[in-house]
């Protein structure tokens, strides 16, 4: 490692820390009373829904959508992940080279939204159909390099750890909720894309709780 890579890491380190310290300190119970820790374990929450919601029946839509037998449609379900990757390791290095964390976080929420929509939309090939299930897997995985930076941003120190503890606590309760909704949407008898119109919406919803939260997009300034 070189004298510019040091430097340039030391920076950064500096730049975070101020970043964590603008939102103050807690007490041991002070963070359970702040609206932003409750805002984000709705929204992971929510994430959660949509995410699992679609994941877990992920097969299922394929194999209906094509008719192709079980095999296939689990080969052709793997193809959503691969993009999922790509989305995730692009949202956390863009966000990381501009410094800027929300828009990066709500852009793949609402890059979810648009494409569950569009997969929805009756009478497509299967061809179209699985580009947008594909590329509903960027949306799906893309937000949580960013999403997971803001509880220290919008936090103390003191209180970043147990507010990410309680967010991803509630959060993952939305593992549990997303499936069920759509077994439970689809055994009375209702289609695909009933369930696209909620797994979308609750990804809008998320990012709507996002984008209302207030915090410092950068620090940069106070380390000068």
């Amino acid at each position: 490692m070189d004298s510019e890579e040091k430097n340039w890491i030391e920076s950064q380190l500096k730049i975070e820390n101020a970043n964590k310290r603008i939102g103050g300190h807690f007490t041991a119970g002070a963070w359970l009373r702040q609206s932003k820790v409750w805002t984000l374990a709705a929204a992971h929450f929510l994430l959660n829904v949509s995410g699992y919601g679609f994941i877990l029946w992920l097969p299922t839509i394929v194999q209906r959508s094509s008719g192709l037998p079980p095999f296939l449609s689990n080969l052709c379900a793997a193809i959503p992940f691969g993009v999922a990757v790509a989305a995730a390791y692009a949202a956390g290095r863009s966000s990381d080279r501009t410094g800027e964390r929300k828009i990066h976080a709500c852009i793949p929420m609402v890059w979810g939204a648009v494409f569950l929509l569009l997969s929805a939309v009756p009478g497509q090939p299967f061809v179209l159909v699985m580009l947008w299930l594909s590329l509903i897997g960027g949306g799906v995985y893309g937000w949580g390099p960013v999403f997971w930076q803001i509880p220290t941003l919008t936090l103390g120190e003191s209180a970043a750890a147990a507010s990410i503890g309680l967010i991803n606590s509630v959060g993952n309760l939305g593992g549990f909720v997303g499936p069920a909704i759509m077994g439970y949407v689809l055994s009375k008898g209702h289609g695909y894309p009933t369930v696209a119109v909620i797994l979308a919406f609750s990804f809008l919803t998320s990012a709507t709780l996002i984008a209302s939260l207030r915090f410092p997009q950068s620090a940069s300034e106070t380390c000068k």
